[in-house]
């Protein structure tokens, strides 16, 4: 894996992580996207040799799960019940829109410290 390829790939996922938190509905086909760079990068640093820091948090890296569906507690379900789905729709949406959104945050945060990692080594 040639470094400059790795570095290209990461300002990749730090672009579509802005893109994708500038959106007020998220596009389950970028998601998905971006979560299969962000395992691609993830194998290909795991092959490449490096320090221990860099390896370690490699590691503990943190992958979007495109596919996430939020739980909803009694209250949320008795409420969409009386609402006749109302409620339930508006809750997972938020829930969806809250996970998606920190998660994105954290990654994109995550891999610009790799960055930092990777420039230092």
């Amino acid at each position: 894996m040639n470094i400059d390829i790795l570095f290209r790939q990461i300002k990749e996922i730090q672009f579509k992580a802005d893109k994708l938190l500038k959106l007020s509905v998220m596009n389950d086909d970028e998601l998905r996207a971006l979560s299969a760079i962000c395992s691609q990068v993830k194998t290909d640093l795991k092959l490449m040799e490096s320090n221990d820091v860099l390896s370690s948090f490699v590691d503990d890296l943190f992958l979007l799960d495109a596919d996430y569906t939020p739980q909803l507690n009694l209250i949320e379900k008795i409420l969409g019940a009386v609402s006749f789905g109302w409620w339930k729709k508006r809750c997972m949406r938020k829930k969806r829109m809250t996970y998606f959104s920190e998660s994105i945050r954290t990654t994109k945060d995550q891999f610009s410290h790799i960055e930092y990692l990777l420039k230092a080594f």
